[in-house]
């Protein structure tokens, strides 16, 4: 009995630490990152914890808020998991009803990039390849193109 009580502290010092250490190094660092990593640790050092104290603790010393802490973190995976699979779900219906209307802009503006080289080419203005300026000038060079 007295070795499970050394394991129930060395399990609660356990669980302060993997918390307190990336806080610290979060207000030390201004990361804010190590402030969240301090609750994502805590949270997977518990459910280990949580696990062990299942499997070796008996059940006699067994709170029955240990079954309801199961419960709700079951619950909650199960939650996030349907939520990003609807979620998912949604995004890809928006991005079906909004692909179209993306890939008509992409034409349009490829079509007018089409018009905007004609009419470069009928004025007989060839392009450097460095940054795509015209290497003679036209009586038309100061103009600015458009195409509307």
């Amino acid at each position: 009995m007295k070795t499970l009580l050394y394991f129930k502290y060395a399990d609660l010092a356990a669980q302060l630490l993997v918390l307190l250490i990336p806080w610290a190094v979060a207000s030390f660092t201004y990361d804010i990152t190590y402030f969240f990593f301090g609750y994502l640790a805590v949270f997977i050092a518990q459910i280990i914890s949580c696990m062990l104290n299942s499997a070796y603790l008996p059940k006699v010393l067994q709170l029955e808020d240990r079954k309801r802490y199961i419960k709700t973190i079951v619950g909650i995976c199960i939650f996030s998991l349907v939520t990003a699979i609807v979620l998912m779900y949604v995004i890809m219906i928006a991005l079906m009803l909004a692909f179209p209307f993306i890939a008509i802009w992409y034409m349009f503006i490829t079509s007018r990039e089409i018009k905007l080289m004609r009419m470069v080419m009928a004025e007989g203005i060839e392009l450097k390849k460095v940054d795509q300026q015209p290497t003679q000038e036209s009586d038309h060079s100061n103009d600015v193109a458009k195409l509307d």
